[in-house]
């Protein structure tokens, strides 16, 4: 039996999902690579590929070994410059994931869909599906950090004192102080201590907010000389930053201790 190999079109889709899957594990590994070198990877991987499918004698457990071991390892160290053996494993391994994940759910569509499975499905359509599945990809690992994103580490610095907090980013505070217009922040009041040594400095305020149930309320606020915000990417120092004073807890279940106004992570 013989089959007709269009080895253009082979090398092209090939080269699309290397460089999709490459794509990915960049940001679920959080890999440095430039876009040069994830091209440069797919397109070694795909051409590669199309070397062992054309290559006569040689059986099918060697090419396969060659491709989804040997081509594939290459691949990812051109891609991933500099990555240690650890990180290549586990990219490989990733890599394995990925693809059974987006070959998988092709062939799921393929078999199961009817209109496709009576008429089969062009190059152009592979990759159009493979594209759709690499974007949901992409939006659930999105989805899924961004619960962990939702919270950072804060530390406080006031009269050579360090005070350490878990702080939750809400989007929806845009509390301010009216005069100066600086964002507020709010945290629990145990954290500040006696407010009245604030009021010493001049750094006391009286902050005017809404919330549900309440209209119209007056916090307390103090000024802070410095805190720095730790997020996954960066550490992001405030200086002279105001907040607000909670006099009970913030998070019923204990889990943070403060609400970060989302204007201080754009310094």
């Amino acid at each position: 039996m013989y089959y007709e190999i269009y080895i253009d079109s082979l090398f092209f889709l090939n080269f699309i999902f290397d460089l999709m899957l490459l794509l990915l594990m960049k940001k679920i590994l959080k890999c440095t690579a430039t876009h040069l070198s994830l091209v440069i990877g797919a397109a070694f991987g795909a051409g590669m590929v199309c070397i062992v499918i054309v290559f006569p004698y040689m059986g099918l457990l060697p090419k396969l070994v060659l491709m989804y071991c040997f081509i594939s390892m290459g691949m990812i160290k051109i891609a991933f410059r500099g990555i240690s053996v650890g990180g290549l494993l586990k990219a490989q391994l990733m890599l394995y994931v990925l693809s059974f994940v987006v070959g998988g759910s092709i062939q799921w569509i393929a078999m199961n869909i009817p209109f496709i499975r009576k008429n089969g499905l062009k190059m152009s359509e592979i990759i159009g599906i493979g594209y759709i599945i690499f974007f949901l990809c992409s939006y659930a690992y999105r989805k899924w950090k961004q619960k962990d994103r939702d919270f950072v580490r804060v530390t406080l610095y006031r009269n050579e004192e360090e005070i350490t907090v878990t702080a939750l980013i809400d989007t929806g505070n845009g509390l301010r102080e009216p005069i100066s217009g600086k964002p507020v922040s709010v945290i629990e009041k145990r954290y500040v201590g006696d407010v009245e040594t604030f009021k010493e400095d001049a750094a006391y305020y009286m902050i005017p907010y809404h919330s549900v149930g309440k209209a119209h309320g007056i916090m307390e606020g103090v000024r802070i000389p410095k805190m720095t915000i730790e997020t996954e990417e960066r550490k992001i120092t405030v200086e002279n930053t105001i907040l607000g004073i909670c006099e009970g807890n913030i998070s019923g279940a204990g889990n943070y201790q403060m609400i970060l106004n989302p204007k201080l992570l754009e310094n």
